[in-house]
């Protein structure tokens, strides 16, 4: 990605997933790049997590967080809680 100086700014992201048990995954990630808003580009870091617990064959239960962070801007939380059927 090109700033508006045209200034190269790279990123990357990286992630984890993990079965637990048949019922129950985990996983987090971490992610750094540039991040262009009314027409200024800064760097940006965000990192999150879930655990989804199924409950039986077509329910299950998600929490995920997250936090996202623009240099000399703004700090985002956020989180949710889902109850997600499968037909």
């Amino acid at each position: 990605m090109r700033d508006e100086n045209g200034t190269s700014i790279g990123g990357w992201n990286i992630g984890a997933h993990w079965q637990t048990t048949a019922d129950l995954r985990v996983g987090l990630s971490y992610s750094e790049g540039g991040e262009t808003e009314n027409a200024i580009t800064t760097r940006s870091r965000s990192n999150g997590g879930y655990i989804t617990y199924r409950l039986d064959e077509r329910w299950q239960l998600q929490l995920n967080v997250s936090k996202s962070r623009r240099e000399n801007s703004y700090t985002r939380e956020s989180g949710a809680l889902t109850l997600q059927y499968r037909y």
